[in-house]
């Protein structure tokens, strides 16, 4: 009789144990994930301030293939990715905007309505990247 109960609690204990090994590798390769991704972090915001975007994206984007544990670090790299987005579209406005009041300033009609729908477009972009930073910025979570 009591046999089978110290068997059972044998194999529970020998369960538990495996549970926790385990756990304690997940969460140091998370600590570890999240420490490489915090490099690819701070790398792609200093590419931002100098308005460099592709570089910017492409260390959130390798950030993302190589630290696939990070969960805080993605869920950062996102807003970080929006923010990118977002500054990218607002730069490109910029210059449109210069273009179609050249055109518009030289009289030059066909060109200026051209600029003007992509100038439409832009701020279309503009618009949807703010709402999406702002919308992924409340959706953000802790990862125990």
């Amino acid at each position: 009789m009591f046999r089978p109960l110290s068997l059972a609690f044998f194999g529970a204990t020998l369960l538990l144990a495996a549970c926790q090994s385990k756990g304690s590798q997940t969460s140091e390769r998370r600590r570890q994930a999240e420490a490489q991704a915090r490099s690819f972090l701070v790398e792609a915001r200093a590419h931002l301030q100098q308005h460099d975007f592709a570089r910017a994206r492409q260390r959130i984007y390798a950030m993302r293939d190589s630290c696939r544990y990070a969960l805080e670090a993605r869920e950062e790299g996102i807003v970080l990715l929006d923010s990118v987005e977002l500054l990218m579209a607002q730069h490109h406005l910029q210059g449109v905007d210069g273009r179609l009041l050249a055109a518009q300033e030289r009289g030059a009609m066909a060109e200026a309505e051209r600029l003007q729908r992509q100038f439409d477009e832009i701020c279309r972009q503009v618009k949807f990247y703010q709402r999406k930073l702002q919308y992924d910025k409340q959706q953000r979570r802790s990862h125990p």
